[in-house]
């Protein structure tokens, strides 16, 4: 029944999406993942007699509560959800008194059910040709092809020790995921892939065996591999290298982390500060708006504090050293979709899909030894009322939740077609229940300057600053004050953009405006320099309209 479960959860997180909500790829699926788990809990609770609970599940449930709490209540945080689903699966394997589908038939099961997956988005490639367009049931490569990946290392081994049929099954199978994966580009789920089959096979494989010279030949090719890795996209890996770099800069200004939300709230804020010293032209071009680091691990340190992240990192070294050491096929198959996980964390965010929740936690239950510590609770009538009262009232919340998102949706799309009314009817209603929702403040402050109203908006987009540290949401701002001839706060908006982004054009200009319409003529000159010598990272015709006004400035007085 556990396995039963899991896929049928596994199916939800990949497949539930929808584009009648803003946050399409993440919203639908985290309700119908949290909905079908508070399901299964409330059968428990209705159904059965007795329910057993072991220390795993209290620690998990502790884990559960202390995370929602830090929260401020946000059960859509990543480390509430996985702190969920471990809790969840634990007392479903407590409970469970039969299995319905073997280990077997489940990664069966899973593999058909990612083909299908492998093939839409095998499809978008055929329609686009673009490798961005990969994305499956996703909005990003990343979460497409790590899921994908996730049968492969389990069906190699198949493969190996499989005859006849099973055989050919499996090869078809590998052949449409391995497709799939490479459409994708993305280079740390291959990477992942890749050392997750060689750990899995290496026990069972010639290399294992291989002499000094032949075992140093292979350490050389994988080097190179990965050097070749990185010069396919040096750029992208540079910008990750310097995101990390703000990112250790501010664990060590704060090791005991900064808050769950603490990258959105912090981190450009930080890449501001941190920029100041960098004067080179090539890293200032490679900064962007984040509002992720790159890395699970660095997000952890930030978030909870250093501890957690060496924690984590402790988790990923002991699942290399039991795919290794595991002589149980079934508990090493866990474990590298464990590490597949694990390692994509390194170079990615793969707790923002929910699929990866799902898979955590089914891979805690299976991991953790059963406890011999449990007891049996037998709730009577009280308690049993209590929880489908509370069940009921977390469904409407969800519902509520849901209905809000499409109404917000709704709104979005009004007025991108031009209805202005809409921003003095029913983005106001809307406020009342979603103003702890960041996206939903910028989108309203947005909307609020084109309706002309700046002041309004600036209140806003206040509120979403105080949230996320965001490029976009000071330039909004930079606006607004420019509009109310607000000179000299307009400019403090424009600086404070251009230091979290040094290497765009924009921030600059409108400070060259600036100066300009307040009589500055030496400021205006310096800007219009600094706009001159910039040099270009991506040519535009946004871009050579604003040196040739800068270098007009130059060339004149002013």
């Amino acid at each position: 029944m556990l396995n039963i479960i899991f896929i049928l959860l596994f199916s939800l997180s990949v497949f539930t999406c929808s584009r009648e909500y803003v946050d399409w790829c993440v919203v639908p699926t985290a309700a119908a993942v949290g909905a079908f788990a508070l399901a299964i809990v409330s059968i428990f609770v209705m159904a059965k007699r007795k329910i057993v609970v072991d220390v795993w599940f209290v620690g998990a449930l502790i884990c559960w509560l202390v995370l929602l709490c830090m929260a401020d209540g946000d059960a859509d945080s990543p480390y509430v959800m996985v702190a969920g689903m471990i809790a969840f699966f634990l007392l479903a394997r407590t409970n469970m008194d039969r299995e319905w589908l073997t280990d077997k038939q489940a990664w069966a099961i899973l593999s058909l059910l990612l083909v299908c997956e492998a093939l839409w988005g095998i499809g978008q490639f055929v329609r686009t040709g673009n490798p961005l367009k990969v994305t499956g049931h996703f909005d990003n490569p990343v979460g497409f092809a790590l899921a994908v990946a996730l049968p492969i290392p389990y069906l190699l081994h198949t493969w190996k020790n499989g005859t006849g049929r099973l055989k050919r099954f499996v090869i078809a199978v590998l052949a449409v995921l391995v497709v799939a994966l490479c459409l994708s580009a993305s280079r740390s789920v291959i990477i992942a892939a890749c050392i997750a089959t060689i750990m899995y096979r290496y026990n069972e494989a010639r290399w294992a065996r291989f002499g000094g010279r032949k075992r140093y030949g292979c350490y050389v090719l994988v080097i190179v591999f990965l050097i070749g890795m990185y010069c396919l996209k040096a750029d992208s890996a540079n910008g990750r290298l310097l995101i990390w770099g703000t990112a250790l800069d501010m664990m060590s200004e704060r090791p005991w982390g900064y808050g769950i939300g603490g990258v959105a709230r912090e981190y450009m804020n930080a890449q501001a500060e941190f920029m100041i010293g960098v004067a080179s032209p090539y890293w200032q071009n490679l900064t962007d708006n984040v509002t992720r680091v790159f890395n699970e691990y660095l997000t952890l340190g930030i978030e909870l504090g250093v501890w957690a992240m060496l924690a984590a990192l402790g988790v990923l070294l002991y699942a290399v050293r039991a795919i290794l050491a595991e002589r149980d096929e079934r508990r090493k198959g866990v474990w590298a979709v464990l590490f597949l996980i694990l390692f994509v964390s390194l170079f990615s965010y793969p707790l923002y899909y929910p699929f990866v929740w799902v898979v955590l936690g089914y891979a805690a239950c299976r991991l953790l030894p059963h406890s011999e510590r449990s007891k049996c609770l037998s709730p009577g009538f009280l308690p049993r009322f209590a929880f489908l009262l509370l069940f009921a009232l977390g469904i409407l919340f969800q519902r509520e939740g849901l209905r809000l998102q499409r109404e917000w949706k709704d709104c979005a799309q009004a007025a991108l077609a031009g209805d202005r009314s809409i921003v003095e009817t029913e983005y106001p209603r809307l406020y009342g229940r979603l103003k702890d929702e960041p996206m939903f403040l910028y989108n309203y402050g947005a909307e609020l300057y084109y309706a002309a109203d700046y002041e309004r908006s600036n209140e806003i987009l206040c509120e979403y600053l105080g949230k996320v540290a965001d490029y976009d949401g000071w330039l909004l701002v930079g606006y607004n004050y420019d509009k109310e001839d607000l000179l000299e706060k307009a400019l403090a908006a424009f600086q404070k953009a251009s230091a979290m982004c040094p290497g765009r054009f924009y921030p600059l200009y409108r400070q060259m405006l600036i100066y300009q319409r307040m009589g500055l003529v030496k400021e205006t000159r310096r800007v219009a320099r600094e706009i001159v010598d910039k040099v270009v990272k991506v040519p535009s015709r946004e871009v050579e309209t604003m040196k040739r006004k800068a270098k007009n400035i130059l060339e004149n007085e002013i």
